[in-house]
């Protein structure tokens, strides 16, 4: 196995070398340190560029982060001031990624885990990440499943003691310069619990976020019933993984996003995202970014512009 030289001893090795005299060396080292040094922030900060020229001022911009957790989802926000806000927890099988990529990008406690619907694929994590951090609060839909995952959900929640609300169309939150929509679900039976979806607009500045969960067809007619204006986003996260069963031309229409992001397992069973939705997405944008493609992706807000970037 390659042993990699940490920061500490090319350190100690600039230092003897200086000690040596051998400035030849000093100057060789000191070279490879500095390159060191930029390469690793250039990974920790830009990635692979996506969309957008150039970078951000990032201590001014909100980075919402597309986690890169299979066939399953997971999104966290972070604002300016240090709120943070983590949208579905992935699944059982992938809480080993997500709390390795909380840790990557030093996020240290949670204002809002949001849980779009109780379904395994987005709840999975949950647990573990409200063990690991302090959850301040956790929003809810009302709908119920019948799963030892929700079950030791619910256990969690309460043995960490975090403030519990069910999401009601036209809530709205306020955290640090950002504001949170409340669009869906509607009614308070579902066939499917997937049209039991949370759908959450973010806004921040002059830009806006739209988070879907899994709502299908029937929510997003609903939704769009309910208040078509407030559905019109920069960034669409695309419903279901990709499913046919959701993302109608109708509900694209009313978005018209610039980016449109996909969260979905490479070469899953299901065949996420289908051919119909991409030929959907792509007659409004050319920017579909995907997980199973570009790994975990970035985009970054500065309240007028976007930029984007994935791990690969």
């Amino acid at each position: 196995m390659r042993r990699t030289i940490g920061k500490t001893e090319w350190v100690r090795r600039l230092l003897t070398a200086i000690e040596r005299e051998h400035w030849s060396k000093v100057l060789i080292v000191a070279l490879l340190l500095l390159a060191l040094y930029v390469y690793n922030g250039f990974h920790r900060s830009t990635g692979v560029p996506l969309y957008g020229e150039g970078m951000p001022d990032i201590s001014r911009s909100a980075v919402v982060h597309y986690i890169n957790v299979g066939q399953a989802d997971a999104a966290c926000i972070v604002l300016p001031g240090g709120e943070v806000l983590l949208i579905d927890a992935g699944a059982n099988a992938s809480e080993p990624q997500l709390l390795a990529y909380l840790e990557r990008y030093g996020i240290s406690r949670i204002d809002c885990l949001v849980l779009t619907h109780p379904h395994e694929d987005h709840i999975g994590g949950a647990d573990a990440v409200l063990e690991a951090y302090d959850v301040k609060s956790v929003l809810l839909t009302s709908a119920e499943a019948t799963s030892t995952t929700y079950d030791h959900l619910l256990t969690c929640i309460e043995d960490e003691g975090s403030v519990v609300y069910i999401a009601s169309p036209g809530d709205r939150y306020t955290f640090g310069e950002a504001s949170f929509s409340v669009l869906g679900p509607h009614g308070d039976t579902w066939e499917s619990l997937n049209n039991a979806s949370i759908v959450l607009r973010f806004d921040f500045g002059d830009t806006s976020f739209l988070f879907t969960g899994d709502a299908e067809s029937e929510e997003e007619a609903a939704v769009l019933s309910y208040d078509i204006k407030s559905v019109s986003a920069d960034v669409l996260k695309v419903a279901h993984h990709g499913s046919q069963t959701s993302t109608t031309r109708a509900f694209l229409d009313a978005v018209a996003p610039r980016i449109a992001v996909i969260s979905c397992g490479t070469y899953n069973e299901y065949g996420h995202p289908h051919d119909s939705v991409i030929d959907s997405l792509t007659a409004h944008t050319s920017h579909i970014l995907r997980t199973d493609q570009h790994g975990s992706i970035r985009i970054y807000t500065d309240g007028e512009r976007l930029w984007a970037q994935g791990d690969s």
